[in-house]
């Protein structure tokens, strides 16, 4: 009994400074994210959840919580679990005023994460080493300064304050879990196998199968599973019976996405065409870029200052062949060595091995060939954790050089915990609001196309400053010249301060039409504009974007998420009451058509861009071109159920009854998905009650 008791008491101190190490990690993590937990939703947070209705959950029962779960079209999957947590954070916070309860909920995600990264490491320094080189204590330092490290790096800022990329964070804890399960079952196998084998079944399996659930990078847990193996286990040291366990547990495992995947591909033929539809480079060209982007990750990793993260990285240059830029081949033939010498220098040297396979594994599905934007910080959320391995093993021996004993370890550990915290907290505050978000992401990548589309939006939707909007979108089209969006949007923009600048324009140049082009320059910006008046009302005009030069790019080039959200701006722009782009119309409308005849676009857009032109002319009563615009949206999008709602309100507003009666039959007997039927359940009852009033009777 007596010698039980030093071991109880050290094992009792151990949890005890386990837990106050984990609470002041907790309350570092508060506090570097305390800024940016008041900020807004931002992009795809609109989509996936403030715009979603099921997502706007407000009663439980088993018909909403279904909905919530199917909300999200994204993915094979549809993040089925994602939309859920979304769901009942609307529900508990009583709607989407405030952005704060959904970015402390993944704050609270990212808290959880880290202890069990701090667990996973704990569980592979106990396999990695022989224990009398590698004491508890150590285990605990090294992997207390991983968690931190990992943790508290402001690469991690995106998957914690962009609400939406929960679906990366919460996936990430399955992952992790799952992991630690496995390591913890992997580690018995030679003593008890059955044992064993449970507990790396449920967490390859469980992990992977409630992974994907959120998000699909959580397939790559077997992946993980293997760079572990590869590295820390021997597996010729096992029994035949168990080796064989374990080879069946990981072909099972990996099966299981694969398998997925290969049906989603049967169901879905033209899932690479279409990913690639909206896209400027081919999949070639994404391999060879993303060997450049995957040392940039590593670059941003190693030199974590806050001007050099952002939103966007679309400032980095597609790589068109090995040598242009010349740093392609460079890239390849560095990753080539990198991943041959991890794979030669295991045994000897597991940690860095296992750094290296960890990395290229985390990356190998949104790295690889499917028609995704070639970077973003999120991406790193778990496979930074092998380079800061490396980095915490560095800082570990450099604080072991420079003191004797733990001390130096711990305090070196801490002044890289705190300068990572303080980077994290200056880059929080970029997150306080919706314009230093903005205008911070534009400034920090001045040269990146979106962040000046972004920056101009704000400057025009949340200050209305015309004039910095034009500048942001000026500064876009020298950067995209062929980018069609920007210029849709410097038309739209001039429109505009044409008519804030009526009077001074008819001022400066009088009543006379004959007067022709006047030179004005506007405050503010340097440039030089032409205004000319016609049909009463000034139009200014810059040399860089002309309407025949935006119809011809429309109408050829292959047209991008902002070139179609421009199109609906503009429609907006056209038809809401009282308009700013008054005297529009009719150029907006052609652009929709230059647009909608575009073989070189998805159909997809091609059906919203239909879509906007029926719009377009049912505001102004013409429904028989609104009737044609919505049929056409369908040959490109059949299975979108707002177009046929569409279509069936233009034929009742023609009086055409019968024909309407057939397209709401249809609707009704229709196989729609519960998201897109929740999706449109304010445009169904609108129909309805169209159908109503004009018919005297209800639909069947």
């Amino acid at each position: 009994m007596t010698t039980l008791k030093p071991r109880q008491s050290g094992k009792s101190l151990h949890w005890l400074v386990a837990c106050l190490v984990g609470a002041a990690l907790c309350i570092a993590i508060v506090l570097s994210y305390w800024p940016g937990l008041h900020g807004p939703f931002v992009f795809d947070d609109a989509e996936n959840i403030t715009a979603n209705p099921p997502v706007a959950l407000r009663t439980l029962n088993a018909t909403t919580i279904a909905d919530a779960l199917l909300a999200n079209d994204a993915g094979p999957l549809k993040r089925p679990l994602a939309s859920l947590t979304f769901a009942l954070n609307h529900y508990f916070a009583g709607g989407f005023e405030s952005a704060f309860p959904f970015k402390a909920t993944n704050l609270a995600i990212h808290v959880i994460n880290s202890w069990i990264v701090y667990a996973l490491v704990f569980a592979l320094m106990g396999v990695a080493r022989d224990k009398s080189e590698w004491s508890g204590r150590d285990r605990a330092i090294f992997a207390w300064l991983c968690a931190s490290v990992w943790a508290l790096h402001p690469i991690q800022i995106t998957s914690v304050l962009y609400v939406v990329q929960r679906m990366t964070s919460l996936a990430g804890t399955f992952v992790l879990a799952g992991l630690w399960a496995f390591v913890y079952g992997r580690s018995q196998l030679a003593e008890h196998p059955a044992r064993a084998t449970w507990w790396m079944t449920a967490g390859l399996v469980g992990g992977t199968l409630l992974g994907i659930t959120v998000k699909e990078p959580a397939a790559l847990l077997p992946l993980y599973a293997l760079a572990i193996e590869f590295s820390f286990f021997r597996s010729n040291e096992l029994k035949r019976s168990a080796r064989r366990r374990l080879l069946f547990l990981y072909a099972g495992a990996l099966a299981v996405p694969a398998v997925l995947f290969g049906g989603y591909l049967i169901l879905q033929p033209h899932f690479f065409s279409e990913s690639y539809a909206t896209r400027t480079f081919t999949p070639l060209e994404r391999l060879l870029t993303e060997a450049r982007v995957l040392w940039h990750y590593i670059g941003l990793l190693l030199y974590p200052i806050p001007s050099h993260f952002g939103l966007f990285h679309d400032d980095i240059i597609p790589s068109t062949g090995l040598l242009t830029p010349p740093t392609t081949l460079l890239a390849c033939l560095a990753w080539v060595v990198t991943a041959t010498t991890a794979l030669a220098v295991r045994d000897r040297h597991p940690l860095p091995a296992f750094s290296i396979l960890w990395f290229l594994a985390g990356h190998s599905l949104e790295s690889s060939f499917f028609g995704l934007e070639l970077a973003h910080e999120h991406r790193n959320y778990l496979p930074s954790l092998g380079p800061i391995l490396l980095v915490a093993a560095g800082i570990c021996q450099i604080g072991a050089r420079l003191f004797t004993g733990d001390r130096g370890k711990i305090l070196v550990a801490g002044t890289v915990a705190s300068v990572l915290a303080f980077s994290t907290w200056v880059r929080s505050t970029d997150w306080s609001s919706l314009s230093e978000l903005a205008f911070a992401t534009a400034r920090h990548h001045p040269d990146s196309p979106r962040a000046n589309d972004f920056a101009a939006r704000v400057a025009l939707g949340d200050q209305h400053d015309v004039a910095r909007a034009i500048a942001h979108t000026l500064h876009g089209l020298k950067l995209q010249p062929d980018e069609a969006g920007f210029h849709l949007d410097l038309q739209l923009l001039l429109a505009i301060q044409a008519r804030e600048m009526d009077s001074f324009l008819n001022q400066h140049a009088g009543n006379n039409e004959g007067r022709g082009r006047i030179e004005i320059q506007i405050a503010g910006l340097d440039e030089r504009f032409n205004a000319t008046r016609s049909g009463g009302l000034w139009v200014i005009q810059h040399p860089a974007s002309t309407d025949e030069q935006l119809r011809q790019l429309l109408s050829t080039r292959t047209l991008s998420v902002h070139a179609v959200v421009a199109l609906e701006t503009a429609r907006h722009c056209a038809t809401q009451t009282p308009t700013p782009c008054e005297g529009q119309y009719d150029r907006i409308l052609g652009w929709h058509v230059a647009a909608a005849g575009n073989p070189h676009t998805s159909r997809t857009y091609r059906g919203v861009i239909a879509s906007g032109a029926a719009r377009l002319a049912a505001a102004r009563d013409n429904y028989e071109s609104a009737l044609n615009w919505i049929r056409r949206a369908r040959t490109f999008s059949p299975d979108e159920l707002a177009y046929q709602i569409g279509e069936a309100e233009y034929l009742i507003r023609l009086g055409q009854l019968t024909a309407a009666e057939q397209v709401m039959s249809s609707i009704k007997h229709g196989q729609w998905s519960r998201a897109m039927v929740a999706s449109n359940h304010a445009n169904l009852e609108a129909l309805e009650r169209l159908w109503s009033e004009r018919s005297g009777k209800t639909s069947r």
